[in-house]
């Protein structure tokens, strides 16, 4: 992965960011005569098009010339996603402000944050629009992606993927660990869930009414006593303090309706986004057609050991299964998963926390971190249901390790991955030990993998 931003993103060619430039086209021949085929950056929605139907391609033509005369490939992310908040930001451009006003255009609420996550602490995050709202963004998706399409239709022999931003710091997943709800929700902690919104609240309404058809059939089955479907609600914010998870409530029948729910919102909205894309970029006037399209899933390693808490709040598994470990549940993520599947070969999920290990501890705190189990689980599910899966490393400074090396080696030799993608180039680039391992990565896996091999 490229760097976030290079020198001035809204005057690319002023003096003053040259010497930002020159630095980037300086690592990006050092990555090549390390064995690395392309390069992958971050295409901020908030820079292109902050004012609707406006966009300002100077700075992304600029970075794509770069990376071509650098000799590689190039994998654009387009991020509907903001930067800033997450591990490793650095700079701030947040989504447009006028995405914000669609919620009165479309939905006439007098709530200005109804197109917002809302969490259980009562916060909400703008670092990407709630899953709720998809259908109500979905037009303004697929114009960023028509003007991205048409905008680089000269260069679309250099690009090897689109990647599609599904969430928060572009992975598909609820923002549960994000800053809105402060340190507490974040790792190594549960997080918090998201699904307090007006648009979520209505929808869960819905979902539930849709599965019981009468209020009898759904006290029935939750062993509650409503008089309407408007009275169903997310689990009770103070309950889930104390009382929800620790007497088990999430494997109730209300509790497997309620994530299976929050399972399927953000499954549907991965679909959608990827109905839209390949709606753009395969379409028969395309000139993208053979263009790969990405996404990315996080590996929310830490508690996979233990409760799983955190996997489940950031909505990538769900408690109605049988047994979460069991490969018909492929280790919780049967349904995550097959989101991507049936969907072709030219649609490639990206995972992380590739180079993490297995660990209980962290100093003193007790984490449950089972990031080498999950991305072998992930590995092995993905090749089950025929998807193409590539990994990516969680954190820049754990490449320092040689051991990281090891399990990405180990995930690309013998669990179903076909590909690795390393962050951030200009945080490695000159730093002789991590670019030895990463020839060493480069020559064992070039021309062997379904999908190439090594990739910033």
């Amino acid at each position: 992965m490229g760097p976030l931003l290079i020198g001035d993103p809204y005057n690319p060619d002023a003096s003053h960011s040259e010497t930002a430039w020159q630095e980037f086209e300086a690592q990006l021949r050092e990555a090549k005569r390390s064995g690395i085929e392309g390069v992958s950056t971050d295409i901020w929605w908030g820079l292109v098009e902050a004012q609707k139907n406006s966009f300002e391609w100077r700075y992304y033509e600029k970075m794509a010339d770069t990376i071509s005369r650098a000799g590689l490939k190039w994998i654009p992310i387009l991020s509907f996603h903001q930067l800033g908040g997450n591990v490793g930001d650095s700079g701030y451009i947040p989504l447009p402000e006028w995405v914000w006003q669609q919620g009165y255009y479309k939905t006439r609420s007098s709530d200005p944050t109804v197109l917002m996550f809302k969490s259980e602490h009562g916060n909400v995050s703008k670092e990407y629009v709630s899953f709720w709202a998809t259908d109500i963004m979905a037009p303004h998706y697929e114009r960023f992606m028509t003007a991205f399409r048409a905008n680089f239709a000269t260069r679309a022999g250099l690009i090897k993927e689109i990647n599609i931003s599904m969430g928060p710091a572009g992975e598909l997943r609820y923002p549960s660990y994000n800053m809105h709800d402060g340190p507490g929700a974040g790792y190594p902690h549960r997080g918090a869930l998201q699904a307090y919104s007006e648009l979520a609240i209505q929808d869960f309404q819905k979902y539930v009414q849709k599965k019981y058809a009468t209020i009898e059939a759904l006290n029935h089955s939750w062993q509650f006593n409503l008089t309407h479907f408007n009275q169903v609600y997310p689990p009770n914010p103070d309950l889930l303090k104390d009382q929800f998870f620790r007497q088990g409530e999430h494997f109730s029948p209300y509790g497997k309706d309620f994530f299976d729910w929050y399972n399927d919102s953000l499954t549907d909205h991965a679909k959608k986004m990827l109905r839209i894309a390949k709606g753009v970029f395969h379409a028969s006037d395309s000139v993208m057609t053979q263009v790969e399209l990405g996404a990315k899933i996080p590996g929310v390693h830490w508690r996979a050991g233990g409760d799983r808490l955190a996997e489940l709040s950031a909505g990538l598994i769900r408690t109605s299964y049988k047994n979460w470990y069991s490969d018909a549940a492929n280790f919780g993520y049967h349904d995550t998963l097959q989101a991507f599947a049936n969907q072709g070969s030219k649609v490639v999920l990206h995972f992380t926390a590739s180079e993490l290990p297995d660990r209980d501890y962290e100093h003193d705190t007790r984490i449950d971190s089972r990031a080498q189990t999950l991305t072998r689980k992930i590995g092995e599910a993905a090749r089950q249901q025929g998807l193409t899966l590539k990994g990516e490393n969680a954190l820049s400074w754990t490449l320092y390790d040689t051991n990281s090396f090891v399990r990405m080696n180990g995930l690309l030799q013998d669990h179903g991955y076909s590909g690795m993608t390393l962050l951030r180039l200009n945080e490695v680039a000159g730093h002789e030990q991590i670019l030895n391992q990463i020839r060493g990565m480069s020559q064992i896996h070039s021309g062997s993998l379904r999908c190439g091999g090594v990739f910033f």
